[in-house]
């Protein structure tokens, strides 16, 4: 049967590649769409890149891979080669540790003392990952981890690390069944999409991105139609492993993922798709949208907070450094 709808194509001058994103819905990638796509990129050029993309929407990620690390050699466009080096990241295991580093500074003139630093308590994202929590200056208290800071001098601050283990594997829901289906809602699966492409991104968005804004957006949607979403937090990996703190949405309790930001750009990859170049970390509910907050009972106290993170082969110099610092220095 394949082979004739590949002779009919041919015959009337049909392009494989536009054949190929014909069949394909955000529930499902159809083995003839991934058939017709490999088919145009004997031709080369961008119709490899499309044939690697429909074998990581589709589920089929170890030969994703192998097909992007063709078009990453034969590419000299540097933007293609980035965004192509992020598709090989998100289409491997992903195995590291993970250390995310919180400041607290002191910009004021006067000494604050008793602070109470607070984020979100990071969690595993059953089926496609496992995280422990290794050590660290935080405790877990419920739903949040704390970490106490008894007195900081004015222009000093406070390095607070915490080192976590994180194994994840790509990962997708797709083809989307009916049951998962019927958890979306009474319009399914494109109810969920309409609610997302009527959620407008700005173009100059306020502040360090508009992920979060369009995270809790889309949940006050939904839970009008009565489907349950939380607001998740974690990183994106950039090229050269920079890691940048990201929000989304997962439809629970299934933790099939819902990303706004991303859909508007590429809907197949903003529905339903867990590549390990993206990295859940905690519910952002439990600290109101916040990754890092500071409490105090100083009037007149100013304090900054920071958070960064990175994989421990990028930073173990200064994990050595840090550690003896944030524990024992605030220790009465």
């Amino acid at each position: 049967m394949i082979p004739l709808i590949f002779s009919v194509l041919l015959a009337f001058g049909y392009s494989p590649s536009d054949s190929s994103w014909n069949l394909v819905t955000l529930a499902e990638v159809p083995e003839e769409a991934v058939l017709f796509a490999e088919l145009a990129a004997r031709e080369g050029g961008r119709t490899v890149i499309d044939f690697g993309s429909l074998l990581e929407v589709s589920g089929n990620f170890s030969r994703a891979a192998s097909v992007f690390r063709v078009a990453y050699g034969s590419s000299d466009d540097e933007s293609i080669r980035e965004w192509l080096h992020r598709r090989i990241k998100g289409s491997e295991l992903l195995d590291n540790v993970l250390v995310i580093v919180t400041r607290i500074s002191n910009t004021g003139g006067e000494r604050i003392e008793e602070v109470s630093v607070r984020i979100p308590l990071p969690t595993a994202h059953p089926p496609y990952q496992s995280l422990e929590i290794v050590t660290g200056a935080f405790r877990a208290d419920g739903s949040v981890m704390e970490a106490p800071v008894y007195r900081l001098e004015p222009g000093s601050t406070a390095v607070l690390p915490l080192v976590l283990r994180i194994v994840q594997v790509p990962f997708t829901y797709r083809p989307i069944g009916s049951d998962l289906e019927s958890r979306m809602g009474e319009d399914g699966l494109d109810g969920i999409a309409g609610m997302m492409r009527s959620i407008q991104v700005p173009e100059e968005p306020e502040g360090p991105g508009p992920c979060l804004g369009l995270a809790m957006a889309l949940r006050d949607s939904a839970a009008a139609g009565g489907v349950a979403l939380s607001v998740t937090g974690g990183l994106l990996r950039e090229p050269g492993d920079t890691l940048v703190f990201h929000a989304w949405n997962l439809l629970l309790p299934d933790m099939l993922p819902l990303d706004v930001s991303l859909f508007h750009v590429d809907s197949m990859r903003g529905i339903a798709h867990c590549p390990t170049d993206v990295i859940p970390l905690w519910d952002l509910e439990s600290t109101e949208g916040h990754e890092v907050s500071a409490y105090f009972s100083e009037p007149d106290g100013n304090l900054s907070v920071s958070m960064e993170a990175s994989f421990l082969h990028r930073s173990v110099e200064s994990l050595f450094e840090v550690f003896p610092l944030s524990l024992t220095r605030y220790r009465r």
